[in-house]
């Protein structure tokens, strides 16, 4: 099942109201199982707060995952409730547009899709109108966001709010092996997976970020990679043949050494003169070559 969205606000009429009552837009398959899960029960007409965690809990007892606009819920009932009537009112195609590009924007610039597999519009307030149009969006939750569209013209500035939920698909590394803390990853412990990238909060690693790697964490078969979880792999290995040097004034030496340690760029590691076989101390530089700073006795 799809993941469900709870608005922070939601007019029903009296009586029992469940999750589908409160459901933004639930799949039709989805009606008998949200409707099974009992909210409360609201005879009189008035205003009233739920805890998100609240309804989280009920929903989970299904397995069912739930997204929430607020971690508070506000239900009004009233005899005519006006959640009914909304759905009749047919969206403009205009708002039906903005909202197509604003998904493809939020595609291509938040999971690096060429197009969002599927968008849903589920809430707006405002206009479409000529002018320079400027489109500000923020990810508030697992696939949705919150758009807000500021058009200018000559005269006057025109403003357009939307909610969005966006999904996009495309392959992503994934354990296929448990790598534990402080362990490599290798190419062999990985494979791909095609998930819904926008229901990531972190970012997924690429072969490049991943590949060799140290896990910050247990990584457990099937866990989504991300960079978060992950310290990327050193700049130099050990046992890896660099060029060290020494300047001095009017004297600049270089000689073939041998790796004794993993760093990063920057970082200070110990060599070993392959001539000489002395131990040397240096900072490891942006193109990997090691400015000597002593020579260990």
């Amino acid at each position: 099942m799809s993941n469900v969205f709870i608005p922070k606000t939601i007019e029903v009429t009296p009586g029992r109201v469940t999750v589908f009552n409160m459901a933004y837009n639930p799949p039709e398959d989805a009606k008998e199982i949200l409707s099974s899960i009992t909210v409360g029960y609201y005879y009189q007409e008035g205003t009233y707060t739920l805890l998100s965690s609240y309804i989280e809990s009920l929903a989970q007892r299904k397995n069912i995952e739930l997204t929430f606009e607020s971690s508070r819920i506000t239900i009004i009932v009233k005899k005519n409730s006006s959640k009914t009537s909304s759905k009749t009112n047919k969206t403009p195609e205009e708002i039906l547009n903005e909202a197509s590009y604003i998904a493809l924007k939020i595609a291509s610039e938040v999971a690096q899709c060429s197009a969002p597999s599927s968008w849903n519009l589920l809430s707006y307030s405002g206009k479409v109108s000529t002018g320079k149009k400027y489109v500000k969006y923020t990810r508030i939750g697992r696939g949705i966001f919150s758009a807000f569209v500021t058009y200018e013209n000559e005269n006057k500035t025109y403003y357009l709010s939307l909610k969005l939920k966006v999904s996009c698909y495309r392959n992503v590394l994934v354990l296929k092996k448990p790598v534990f803390y402080g362990q490599t990853v290798y190419p062999d412990d990985l494979e791909y997976k095609r998930v819904d990238i926008l229901q990531i909060i972190s970012t997924p690693a690429s072969t490049e970020d991943a590949y060799y790697s140290k896990a910050r964490k247990t990584l457990k078969v099937g866990e989504i990679l991300t960079l978060d979880s992950i310290k990327r792999k050193p700049d130099v290995i050990k046992g890896e043949i660099l060029i060290a040097f020494v300047e001095l004034p009017g004297i600049y030496i270089t000689v073939m050494v041998e790796a004794l340690q993993e760093g990063y760029i920057g970082d200070t590691i110990r060599v070993k003169n392959l001539t000489s076989g002395k131990i040397l101390k240096g900072v490891l530089l942006k193109d990997k070559r090691v400015k000597v700073l002593e020579v260990e006795r």
